[in-house]
């Protein structure tokens, strides 16, 4: 640009600078400004150019940093006829704050004279703030490098060491004067490298450390996580267990390979003493599974016993005194009885021995059972007991039934236990867990129900929310937990909600998988309890047999025995009175 600068046509300079992203400003000689782009009225905050204004006036440099002022470098770019720019820190103030600016001041001449100034400002606040928290972030890294508290090692792209932490020069037993610039095993002081040098004697081809190393100097991408065990020549005595972790960082001339290294001799000492600790504990939960099974079955045997002797001593005549006591003595043989068998089914789960059998089970027959056999204890109690509508369920599924009996039958005795007014609710839904369909089943209750604090205990075995003397409901506290164990193993959860004084609900949940048909025997149904369906009949019917007066009158004993005696027992006292009738009689 030659000529008078103020002579210029403004259509022109607008042309040229008017959409430029950059801050344009032009001046004469005496540093007045003859033009200014709307980049820069927008930067120096101008509604427009105020006329005959000096550019110092108009944009006041200060350093950003300590507020003081600076001088325009016009005066000296015209002065040298060089262009020139602005120091460090230095900007301008403006009404949301403090500005950093760039500044390029071109002098243009004409015919050998100064005529003007050309300047280009750039607002580069933002990085100058970049620029200041990477600085603080290097800082930060070198102070979290220097006080880390795992090794760190840094290698230069051949894999020399040329930083390392305090961390990292106690672990490898040596000093930063002797680490800095040399391989990692010679500063290691490895006993492998003591005669050639890292990675030239003929055991560092099997050594783990070397060979990362040598993979990360040839593959910049490569990285590496390993344990290994060293041996230092400085202390051969001591074998350190090292974790490596082989990362890079940056390309081409600038980049380096980063080592860090945890000490875990400590932590392999003190695995190893509680993998023995842990084996011998495991031997003991042993020895306690083979000594609760067998003494569950020594016991089992001579309570069978007993409870025969007691079901043959009630078949003699006696007083009511007599008769009395013998029934207490064998509910008090089936109490114990149950607990044993609660007692074998834990250790049984307790030490993985529990097995699964799924097959093709009928619902409608589980409902009708439950309805059959707690209906009338329901009633019993002045209790309603709800249970779904069999053609709302799917007919066949696959599980295992015993089990399956087993959980439902332990949550409706605690039920039935803890409820004293109200219902008894059973429920079975199709859900969806994790994306799988689900089978859930819920027993609820109006019982006693239990506060937040409690519903914790309730799946620990051999405890109940109440453990205290006086508590009002017995029982050895391994329902539940067995319930939790038997719903585990069969790939299923089981959760509760309880209020105090409101009633409780227990749910848990198996994998629904539809079957064709049942594969389940009619006589596998020892789960619960019935004598009459353990001989294959209906409540309140009888086996087909030939109407004679000896089967007859066997009917009428065997209804009455019914509800005493097991099906075992049953049978043979059955077989027994037939026995007894004379030839003609039958």
């Amino acid at each position: 640009m030659a000529g008078n600068l103020g002579m210029m046509d403004p259509e022109m300079l607008e042309g040229l600078f008017g959409e430029a992203g950059d801050s344009i400003v032009l001046t004469d000689a005496e540093e007045r400004v003859l033009y200014i782009n709307e980049a820069g009225l927008e930067l120096l905050e101008l509604q427009k150019l105020p006329p005959q204004k000096k550019f110092s006036d108009i944009c006041r440099l200060v350093n950003v940093i300590t507020g003081e002022p600076f001088p325009s470098p016009l005066a000296k770019a015209m002065r040298t006829n060089k262009a020139c720019g602005l120091a460090q820190d230095i900007g301008v103030m403006r009404s949301d704050g403090s500005a950093y600016l760039s500044a390029t001041c071109s002098p243009m001449s004409h015919s050998g004279r100064v005529t003007g100034c050309f300047i280009i400002l750039r607002n580069i606040t933002r990085l100058r703030v970049l620029e200041r928290h990477m600085a603080e972030e290097e800082r930060y890294m070198h102070a979290v490098f220097a006080v880390a508290s795992v090794g760190l090692c840094i290698l230069d792209k051949y894999g020399d060491i040329q930083e390392i932490n305090a961390r990292g020069l106690e672990i490898m037993q040596t000093t930063e004067r002797e680490a800095l610039g040399v391989q990692f095993g010679d500063a290691f002081c490895c006993e492998n490298s003591l005669e050639r040098g890292c990675g030239h004697s003929l055991a560092c081809r099997h050594c783990p450390v070397r060979n990362n190393i040598e993979a990360a100097v040839y593959d910049e991408n490569f990285k590496s996580e390993f344990n290994v065990l060293i041996h230092s020549a400085r202390s051969k005595k001591k074998k350190i267990w090292l974790k490596i972790l082989l990362s890079q960082a940056g390309f081409g001339s600038e980049r380096r390979i980063v080592l860090s290294m945890v000490d875990e001799s400590d932590r392999k000492t003190r695995e190893h003493e509680l993998e023995q600790m842990r084996m011998a504990a495991e031997e003991a939960s042993r020895a306690k599974s083979r000594f609760l099974a067998n003494m569950s079955h020594e016991i089992r045997t001579p309570m069978n016993g007993m409870s025969g002797m007691i079901e043959l001593a009630m078949r003699e005549p006696m007083s009511e005194r007599q008769r009395e006591c013998l029934n207490n003595a064998r509910q008090c043989s089936r109490d114990l009885l149950a607990i044993i068998n609660d007692i074998l089914d834990f250790s049984k789960l307790d030490s993985g021995h529990v097995h699964i059998h799924i097959a093709g089970m009928d619902m409608y027959a589980l409902i009708r059972r439950i309805r059959t056999i707690y209906g009338p204890l329901a009633e019993s109690k002045g209790l309603k007991l709800i249970v779904p509508r069999e053609q709302d369920l799917p007919h066949f599924i696959r599980s295992d039934s015993l089990r399956l009996r087993q959980i439902l039958r332990n949550l409706l005795s605690n039920a039935l236990k803890f409820t004293s007014e109200g219902s008894i609710e059973v429920s079975v839904k199709l859900k969806s867990h994790q994306s799988q369909p689900v089978i859930a089943f819920t027993v609820a209750d109006t019982g006693i129900g239990m506060d937040k604090a409690d519903l914790d205990k309730l799946f620990r075995p051999f405890t109940q929310v109440d453990m205290s003397a006086t508590r009002n409901f017995a029982g050895t506290g391994l329902g539940l937990a067995i319930c939790r164990g038997l719903v585990s193993a069969m790939g299923g959860d089981i959760t509760v909600h309880s209020e105090l004084g409101k009633g409780s609900a227990f749910t848990f949940w198996l994998p629904y998988i539809v079957a064709d048909h049942s594969d389940e025997e009619q006589t596998g149904s020892e789960v619960f309890l019935s004598p009459w369906r353990r001989l294959g009949m209906e409540p309140g019917t009888a086996p087909v047999a030939p109407d004679t007066a000896a089967v007859s009158q066997v009917r009428r004993e065997a209804r009455q025995k019914a509800a005493e005696l097991d099906v075992g027992q049953l049978l043979k006292y059955a077989q027994a009175r037939l026995e007894q009738k004379k030839p003609e009689d039958r």
